[in-house]
């Protein structure tokens, strides 16, 4: 820090921030400065006096902090699970040893088709996958590395396994925890696109007599080529309104 004194004696000291975000909580530095004091009556002859100031730094917890997020990105329906964020990174200035992080879809969470997964886990690291029907919630506790934790973070993936699924666009929000302080909130967004599937037809059979005055048809109610009838599970996964020719 700087040290200034006043022609009063009142004296300052300002604190370098940056000098001191290693000090964990519990933890204190000092920093000192002498400095003479002359009372300038030269008549009887000058004296100078010595004093020495010393101050005490507190540390405090910093949070962890997340960063390389807000990026968007997109998903397609039938896609395979994809990465969130790879370039996520996580530092903390006083702590080495994450304790928690919490990943989650906030908004337009589609409940049973929205699935965040993760790969391997590290340390002694275990995940909970949860959903409250608002929120859908991957949550990793237990002691390791914050380079381990990095890792982990940039191993999340997204899918949905659904044929319909909302376009909404799906908000994922990140915080890690060190023990004591959350980081701030970073999010990533991810915008999800819907396909047209094929139906799906399966062979049918079916028993006829020739009507000739019919032209036989297999349902004289129906028009000439039209085929009406039976019991079919052919099916289109995006809708069950379908036409059978």
């Amino acid at each position: 820090g700087t040290f200034t004194i006043a022609v009063n004696g009142n004296w300052t000291y300002t604190l370098d921030q940056s000098k001191v975000q290693q000090i964990n909580i519990g933890e204190t530095l000092t920093d000192s400065y002498t400095f003479t004091a002359v009372d300038g009556d030269s008549a009887n002859g000058t004296h100078n006096v010595d004093q020495t100031v010393t101050v005490t730094i507190l540390g405090t917890n910093d949070g962890p902090v997340l960063a390389g997020l807000g990026d968007t990105l997109d998903y397609t329906e039938n896609g395979a699970a994809i990465v969130i964020d790879g370039s996520i990174t996580l530092t903390d200035v006083d702590d080495a040893n994450p304790n928690s992080a919490t990943i989650a879809i906030t908004t337009n969470y589609e409940v049973g088709q929205d699935v965040l997964s993760i790969g391997s886990l590290l340390g002694t690291v275990q995940v909970d996958e949860t959903n409250d029907g608002t929120n859908g919630t991957l949550t990793l506790t237990g002691e390791a590395t914050i380079d381990q934790y990095q890792s982990m973070l940039q191993a999340v993936t997204f899918v949905n396994n659904s044929h319909t699924p909302s376009e909404l666009a799906r908000t994922i929000s990140w915080t890690v925890n060190d023990g004591s302080v959350d980081s701030d909130i970073g999010t990533t967004t991810i915008n999800v696109g819907a396909v047209n599937d094929a139906p799906e037809a399966t062979n049918d059979t079916a028993d006829i007599t020739a009507n000739l005055a019919q032209n036989a048809r297999i349902d004289p109610s129906e028009a000439d080529g039209v085929i009406k009838g039976g019991t079919t599970a052919d099916s289109d996964p995006d809708t069950n309104t379908n036409a059978l020719t």
